[in-house]
């Protein structure tokens, strides 16, 4: 079963970082995954090599409370701009195509153990930002995809009952 401190973001970056292996040249960062949460950017921030920082923000005021959405951006800095192409295509191209992208993630998700119990309905590309370079000649370029996202989960909260125990 899941754990609560495992969010939707965390499965969308490590399937993220599967995709990249097999798509893309990226490769692991000082034996670190290249796709980080942004308070680790200062890890990857002198390497020369591509690498992919993440943030997310959810909402559960639309429609059934059971069914959650969220969005999660990916900010990717890369080398040149033909590898930041590469990098945003592969993401963008995995994540268009609503519940068949969700599909894809849950399978791969379901072999995971510590990953089973939250369930993607649909995921979509909904932006995508490439090109922007760094203001020296030959530094970063930078780019970003947004995924949005809809999801179940069977986490479970242990709270207090009115028999005096949690549960």
């Amino acid at each position: 079963m899941v754990s609560n401190r495992t969010v939707p973001a965390n499965i969308h970056a490590l399937y993220s970082w599967e995709l990249l292996k097999r798509n893309t040249d990226m490769q692991l960062i000082n034996g670190l995954i290249p796709i980080q949460p942004m308070d680790d950017e200062p890890r990857f921030h002198d390497a020369d090599a591509a690498y992919v920082i993440y943030g997310y923000s959810e909402q559960y005021s639309e429609g059934l409370r059971e069914i959650r959405n969220g969005i999660v951006s990916f900010r990717i800095c890369a080398r040149t701009a033909a590898e930041l192409g590469g990098i945003i295509t592969t993401i963008s191209r995995a994540f268009e195509e609503g519940d068949t992208s969700a599909s894809y993630v849950n399978g791969w998700s379901s072999t995971v153990p510590a990953l089973i119990g939250i369930r993607f309905t649909s995921l979509d590309t909904t932006y995508i930002e490439g090109g922007e370079g760094q203001s020296t000649d030959g530094g970063p370029v930078w780019g970003m995809v947004n995924v949005r996202y809809r999801y179940v989960t069977h986490q479970k909260v242990i709270q207090f009952q009115s028999n005096g125990t949690w549960a």
